[in-house]
């Protein structure tokens, strides 16, 4: 219900009709449905089996998956967008929100790693997240890609340290549950490597600006020219 809510409601992608929206969603929709059956065969249903706390497991796991999933209105208060260092120069505030994120992202994975050491499993999840870490690594020194993590691809990093059976644990496998739903739903499975052109979209892009001549206002319409690019310096065209 939350993939579709996102998809077709709360924040659907960009389509030109309904019944392109429809087939678009709902070809997104099946992986998204196997990755949601890989992470509840792992995290979900270890957490959730025989856990008779039933006020909690609605509040703060639903709650929290409400949370995530309509993060295009519970998050859009943080002036972060993408964190390429050209977007966070731009983004007024961005430097000082990420480190607050950070550290309340390290403040959390330390409550995490006192509980999974409570229960013994430090030692296999830190295999676990050093070897996520040295795929990350591999993948930032890959020559003319950029490393980006959407929402999905940090949904899916952080879930498996989420599967103790804590209220904390709750609320944070809700939210990322909900992540995952909003970056499917929403983006789709957008690839963790791009190149610069992809990941600039349609930002500025640094080149000349085009010589527009003085616009000549009529009743009914605009009319402007722009003249010819230099060709010495390899432009032919805007």
């Amino acid at each position: 219900m939350l993939f579709f809510h996102v998809g077709l409601v709360s924040d659907p992608p960009t389509s030109g009709d309904y019944a392109s929206l429809s087939s678009l969603i709902i070809g997104r929709f099946l992986p998204a449905a196997f990755c949601a059956a890989v992470f509840y065969r792992y995290s979900i249903k270890p957490q959730q089996e025989d856990l008779t706390a039933y006020f909690e497991r609605t509040i703060l796991w639903l709650g929290g998956a409400w949370i995530g999933s309509l993060n295009n209105y519970t998050f859009s208060f943080i002036p972060l967008q993408r964190l390429t260092p050209s977007d966070l120069k731009h983004q007024p505030g961005a430097h000082l929100a990420l480190v607050l994120v950070v550290l309340l992202l390290f403040t959390i994975a330390l409550g995490q790693i006192w509980f999974l050491r409570l229960e013994g499993r430090f030692p296999r999840y830190l295999a676990l997240y050093s070897l996520f870490g040295v795929v990350l690594i591999a993948c930032v020194i890959l020559p003319s890609l950029n490393l980006r993590i959407h929402h999905y691809i940090l949904a899916l990093l952080l879930l498996p340290g989420t599967r103790m059976q804590t209220r904390p644990s709750l609320l944070y496998q809700g939210i990322l549950v909900g992540l995952f739903i909003n970056g499917t739903a929403r983006w789709g499975f957008d690839s963790m490597l791009q190149t610069t052109s992809e990941l600039r979209q349609d930002g500025p892009r640094g080149t000349l600006l085009p010589n527009i001549t003085t616009p000549i206002a009529y009743a009914s319409n605009i009319t402007f020219e722009w003249l010819r690019p230099p060709i010495e310096k390899g432009l032919d065209g805007i």
